[in-house]
């Protein structure tokens, strides 16, 4: 099961760190996590255990890698029911109580929640005499590295929205941009649930941007369909530099290469702006990379790069989803010329 796979690697990291338990409160981490949207809730991660502590029961898919506890500010009626409280906070520092004799130190992630959740948890477990840490590398690097499984899921589900993209492109070339709306909206497969579309024309060409998702995961698509000559030949070299850029990398070397030698190839033109980063549950999370960062490329990584190109009289516009699923990075989205 696919949060059984994520615990493994959390307990795995946690060991490293000496943690016996991991305290993961924002939403995004525990949506990640679970595969769904979860909100005002809490997952406590022991080396053996691991609870999922909600006040939406109702809303969590089945899972059994994950003890569920309800929180509710009533008396408990059932065994569902409890932890009696209607804070997500309390809920997990009741919980913390509960399970002091088994902790010594616990690590929360830090760079995700406000301060005062922080200092409460802090002055909590100080009370019970129980060490706590900030291990919000711990959640990042599990954010970072995905599951073979995420991975599978996401080729999968990119070469479904790559032929709706290319099938519709086709059919709008000379439409309203309207069309390309309505058309992407009415293609896309059942396993996008959200989606955000712009499109933009001129003279020169016509610019639209995808925002989606497989699962928690997000999926960035932005490309440019060129109406002159001009613009075609700026949009050959754009592409060809990117692809040619992204080849050449393999595990262990350094990301920054990428936005280097795209900038080397294309240094000749007005304005050149390169954004490579990490996707994920958030459309840019780690890594951030410029040209003198020392990240290197790992397996497991998903990646998006966006690059805007500007003129005289014209904006062209590429971004690009893709993974590690190997030794090598796997384009997800490839650009328009590569599907027309």
């Amino acid at each position: 099961m696919r949060s059984l796979k994520i615990l493994k690697n959390i307990r795995h990291r946690m060991i490293e760190a000496n943690i016996d338990a991991l305290v993961i409160m924002n939403s995004l981490n525990t949506s990640y996590i679970v595969g769904s949207e979860v909100r005002d809730s809490t997952i406590i991660v022991l080396h053996d255990d691991a609870y999922l502590i909600t006040h939406y029961i109702n809303e969590i898919p089945e899972n059994d890698a994950l003890k569920i506890l309800k929180y509710s500010p009533y008396p408990p009626q059932t065994p569902t029911y409890s932890l009696i409280t209607s804070s997500s906070i309390e809920a997990t520092l009741q919980m913390l109580k509960i399970l002091s004799r088994r902790i010594r130190t616990i690590g929360i992630d830090e760079k995700y929640i406000s301060s005062q959740i922080s200092r409460e948890i802090h002055d909590h477990t100080r009370n019970l005499n129980i060490s706590c840490i900030d291990a919000s590398h711990i959640i990042s690097e599990i954010r970072t590295i995905k599951i073979d499984e995420d991975l599978n899921n996401l080729r999968k589900c990119c070469t479904s929205i790559n032929c709706v993209i290319e099938e519709c492109v086709n059919k709008i070339k000379s439409s309203k941009l309207s069309n390309i709306r309505k058309c992407l909206l009415e293609n896309l497969p059942e396993t996008v649930n959200s989606i955000t579309i712009s499109c933009e024309r001129n003279a020169n060409t016509v610019r639209f941007r995808v925002i989606t998702n497989c699962g928690v995961l997000k999926i960035l698509i932005a490309s440019t369909i060129p109406q002159t000559s001009k613009a075609q030949e700026l949009w050959n070299k754009i592409t060809e530099s990117t692809l040619n850029s992204l080849n050449e990398l393999s595990t262990g070397e350094e990301l920054r290469l990428c936005v280097v030698n795209i900038l080397d190839q294309l240094w000749k033109e007005e304005e050149v702006f390169i954004d490579l980063h990490g996707i994920g549950v958030e459309l840019v999370e780690d890594p951030i990379i410029t040209p003198h960062s020392d990240v290197l490329v790992e397996k497991g990584m998903t990646l998006a790069l966006e690059l805007m190109m500007k003129s005289r009289d014209m904006k062209l516009e590429l971004a690009l989803t893709m993974m590690v699923p190997k030794d090598r990075i796997e384009l997800l989205t490839p650009p328009l010329s590569i599907l027309t």
